[in-house]
C-alpha cells in the first residue's frame, strides 16, 4: 500500500486530467448499517459533490464503446475504482477465448473476444487516465465482501455463490466505507438488476450505463443519436435487463 501511494504521487503525463477529490484510503470507525432506501439522486444531472464508484462491468462498456476517455471526463475528479475491479479486467484480458464458430458457441465466443479486447485497453491505457484513483481493498475487508457476493447470489436464485462477482461487492464495499466517511456515492454499476440492487439496499445511489449516456447527453458531451447507438453497442459486451433495453428503446429515451 505504501508502494503504491508511493507510485500515485509521482506525477504522470496525464496527472493534469483529473483534480481529484480527497478519498479516505483506510476503513475507520464501527461497521455501519444500511441506509434504505438510496438517496434521491437527479436523473439527468451529475452530482458534483458525489463521489462515483466504477464498476468492472461499466468499464468493459465504455471501453467496447470507445468511450472510456469520455467517461473520465464526465466525471472529472470523481471517479474512482477498486483494486478488484482493476484485477478482473486483467483476468478477462488474459482469459484465452475459443476460436469463434457458427453456433451460439461462437457468439459466445465473439462476445469473450469483445471483452478480451475491452480488459486489454482498460489495463494498459484506460488505468492510466485515472492517476491515483485505485482503491486498495484491504485484507480485513474479505470477510464483509464475501457476505456482499453472498448477498448478491441471493438476489438470483439460479446464480452460485461461487466467488463471482467480486469487483461488483468490493465497489458496494468501498462505497459503505466512504459513505461512513461522510462523502455523497454513486455506483456505476453493470446494467444486470442484481448489482443495482445491492447497492441500494447498502445504502448507495447507481447509475446503469444507459442513464451514464443520458447524463453525458445532458451535460451536451453527445447527442442523443449517439447515445442510443453507444448503448446498442455495449450490449456487445453487456447483458442489460430487458425492462432496461425497453426503457432506453430509442433516441428520444435519453433526452
Amino acid at each position: 500500500m505504501a508502494e503504491w501511494a508511493r507510485r500515485s504521487a509521482e506525477p504522470t503525463p496525464l496527472r493534469g486530467l483529473v483534480q481529484r477529490f480527497p478519498i479516505p484510503t483506510a476503513p475507520s470507525g464501527p461497521p455501519i448499517r444500511p441506509q434504505t432506501p438510496p438517496p434521491r439522486i437527479d436523473d439527468l444531472i451529475k452530482s458534483p459533490g458525489a463521489v462515483y464508484l466504477l464498476d468492472a462491468g461499466v468499464g468493459f462498456a465504455f471501453a467496447h464503446a470507445k468511450l472510456f476517455p469520455a467517461l473520465v471526463a464526465h466525471y472529472t475528479g470523481q471517479l474512482y475504482f477498486s483494486s478488484v475491479v482493476e484485477n478482473e479486467w486483467r483476468r478477462r484480458a488474459r482469459k484465452v477465448v475459443a476460436a469463434c464458430g457458427a453456433s451460439n458457441g461462437g457468439d459466445q465466443a465473439e462476445r469473450d473476444r469483445r471483452l478480451q479486447s475491452a480488459g486489454n485497453y482498460l489495463i494498459s491505457r484506460g488505468v492510466l487516465l485515472l492517476p491515483g484513483c485505485r482503491l486498495e481493498l484491504p485484507d480485513e475487508a474479505a470477510t464483509e465482501v464475501a457476505d456482499l457476493q453472498q448477498d448478491l447470489a441471493d438476489l438470483h436464485p439460479r446464480q452460485l455463490a461461487d466467488g463471482a462477482n467480486g469487483g461488483e461487492c468490493a465497489t458496494v464495499w468501498e462505497g459503505r466505507r466512504l459513505r461512513r466517511e461522510g462523502q455523497e456515492i454513486v455506483v456505476l454499476c453493470a446494467d444486470d438488476d442484481r448489482a443495482r440492487r445491492l447497492g441500494g439496499q447498502n445504502g448507495l445511489a447507481a447509475r446503469t450505463t444507459p442513464h451514464i449516456l443520458r447524463e453525458m447527453v445532458s451535460a451536451g458531451s453527445m447527442s442523443a443519436d449517439d447515445a442510443h447507438t453507444n448503448f446498442l453497442t455495449a450490449q456487445q459486451v453487456c447483458s442489460p435487463r430487458v425492462g432496461l433495453v425497453q426503457q432506453f428503446a430509442c433516441p428520444d429515451d435519453f433526452r
